[in-house]
């Protein structure tokens, strides 16, 4: 019984209790890592030009190509072989104040995170060389923003050109109702190398399918223990 049933949850919870971690160097130069998360979540790159519509577009592994050395050969970026992010304050100015920054006039380049499932925590590494800070804007599934986060990488000291071999952060959204997130930073100085969700939550059909494999268990063993007791 015991065998059986932590083969069951193994099976369950391997598939379904958590998004997992992507490194753009595990990666081929040109894949579409769009679904690479599973059920958990959708990735994009997303760019708004102005007087034009924001666009998604699949989010792609590129070679890395920059003055700059860094931890890392390839980073996760554009369809056109970008890998940088930029103009986000621009976008915070179009949401806290339309009236002077009309949305039309907005423009951007950034990762979007959109989850298709509860999530506990969403995390990136990435290499920056410029010292900007770093925005994320998260949103209810409904695309009403909830708030913006400034990110400011450990060793930043506001000197420009300053480069950031390496940092990472973490959102903790447990309990919160995030659908999905908007990740970038000031201007074009930023690489995003690896990417990472922790779900820990099993799905409906997760947890129908542990009650149906339990239960076929039970029934196996009412039926074995039945038939003990008649055989002569």
């Amino acid at each position: 019984m015991n065998k059986t049933l932590i083969f069951l949850l193994s099976i369950i919870f391997a598939a379904n209790a958590f998004g997992g971690f992507i490194n753009a160097n595990d990666l081929k130069t040109g894949e579409n890592i769009t679904n690479s998360f599973g059920s958990s979540a959708i990735l994009h790159w997303v760019s708004k030009e102005q007087n034009k519509q924001a666009i998604m577009s699949p989010l792609i592994v590129n070679q890395a190509n920059t003055e700059f050395l860094g931890n890392y050969s390839q980073y996760f970026g554009s369809i056109n072989g970008k890998s940088d992010t930029y103009g986000l304050g621009n976008l915070q100015d179009t949401l806290n104040d339309p009236a002077n920054y009309p949305e039309e006039n907005a423009i951007y380049s950034a990762i979007a995170i959109t989850f298709t499932q509860p999530v506990l925590s969403f995390g990136f590494e990435a290499e920056n060389f410029n010292g900007d800070e770093q925005f994320a804007f998260l949103f209810t599934p409904q695309g009403n923003l909830i708030r913006r986060e400034t990110i400011i990488p450990l060793g930043i000291t506001g000197d420009f050109g300053a480069p950031i071999s390496g940092y990472k952060h973490t959102f903790d959204l447990t309990s919160q109702n995030v659908g999905s997130i908007i990740l970038g930073s000031w201007s074009s100085a930023t690489y995003y190398y690896k990417l990472s969700i922790d779900t820990k939550l099993p799905e409906p059909s997760s947890i129908l399918m542990l009650v149906l494999g339990l239960t076929l268990l039970r029934i196996k063993q009412i039926k074995t223990v039945s038939l003990r007791c008649i055989t002569p």
